[in-house]
Order: structure tokens, then sequence, then C-alpha cells
């Protein structure tokens, strides 16, 4: 049995030390903790190259460590299959916030933490929507009053012009594939501050 721990941040720019340095105090192997940097919570595991490496380490067994709920996936439909699907394979798993349980009945041990990560999975994806919910209601309110810049912007989703939101979504693609912000800038040819502001974006979601 070995403990594997798994760490994600959204863009490049944020930092892992701090998941990193929680896998290693709870037990977890430097080199058994796996990574993706510059990775949205929206993007399916299965689709990310530190997770999937993780995927090829396991074994029955293992326990996967993680910070938090959300690190898997912020969508609770990705969060129940990656955690039914490791289960099958039979690891367990230590997450942040999730009380380890113990009642000495091994059903009911099961059942109870199974209850506990579907309602933290829930949770984490009504977070997201949440955030979305407060976005729009702030640009609702910016509009209102006069302050609201968006339509300004060429590339965005809600642009008049259409080149303009083409390579919006061209972008946001390269994104969420892991694509560094400057070679986004060079490919698309477009300021470094307009792929900063499109990952942010990203990120609130």
């Amino acid at each position: 049995m070995a403990k594997i721990g798994y760490a994600r941040v959204s863009t490049k720019e944020q930092n892992l030390s701090s998941q990193i340095e929680y896998l290693k105090a709870q037990g977890v192997q430097e080199s058994l903790i796996f990574t993706d940097k510059g990775v949205s919570g929206t993007i399916s595991p299965y689709e990310r190259n530190g997770f999937k490496k993780l995927l090829q380490k396991a074994r029955g067994g293992d326990v996967l460590v993680v910070y938090k709920l959300d690190r898997i996936s912020r969508k609770y439909d990705d969060v129940q299959k990656v955690i039914r699907g490791l289960q099958d394979e039979g690891l367990s798993f230590e997450i942040g916030g999730l009380p380890n349980i113990n009642t000495g009945n091994e059903l009911m041990d099961k059942a109870m933490t199974d209850m506990l990560l579907s309602l933290l999975g829930y949770v984490a994806e009504n977070e997201r929507a949440y955030i979305r919910e407060r976005q729009r209601a702030g640009i609702e309110i910016a509009k209102q009053q006069g302050r609201f810049k968006g339509s300004s912007k060429k590339y965005s989703a809600y642009s008049k012009d259409k080149h303009g939101r083409q390579v919006y979504y061209m972008i946001v693609k390269d994104l969420k594939a892991g694509h560094s912000k400057n070679s986004i800038r060079l490919k698309y040819k477009v300021g470094l501050g307009t792929v900063q502001r499109i990952s942010k974006e990203l990120e609130e979601e």
C-alpha cells in the first residue's frame, strides 16, 4: 500500500507548493505526487496529463490524498465518476476537510464516506455556479450604473466582432489544453493582458 498525492491549480501563475507541502505532511513521498498546473477544475481528470500518470501508477490498496475534493474536479458528475472508478480499483481516500470514518462496520464506513463525498462534490459544483451568478449580477449592476466595459472587449464570448469571438474561443481551448500564455499570445497575435484576462475568467468559473 502507498499514499499517492494529487495537486492542481487552474493557472500557470498559481503556485502548487502549499498543496505539495500538505501532501508531504500527510505522508506522501514526493516521487508519488502528481500535479497539473494551468488546468481548470472543469476539465475532466481523465484528460489531464498529471492525473493520467497518477492512474497509471495507482494500484489496489493505495490511498489517494488531496488537499480538497475540488482539486479532483469542480463538476459533480466528474467527482462521482472518478471516486467510483478508483474505489472499484481498490483505492481509498484521504481528502482535506473529510473526516476519517471508522465505526467498526466496514459497510457502514463505506456508505457514510460515499455520502460525504457526494455532498462535497455537490458543494464544489454549486460553489462554481454561485461564483458565475455573482459575476453575472455584478455585470448587470455595472451596466445599470454605466460602468460596464465588456462590450468594448474584442476578444470575448459576447464580442460584436465575429473574428474576435472566434479567437476568444480558440484561446479558451488552448488555455484548457495547458498551453502557456506566452505561446498563445504569439500564436494569435494578441496582448498578454488579453490572454491573462481570459485565463482569470476561466479560473473564476
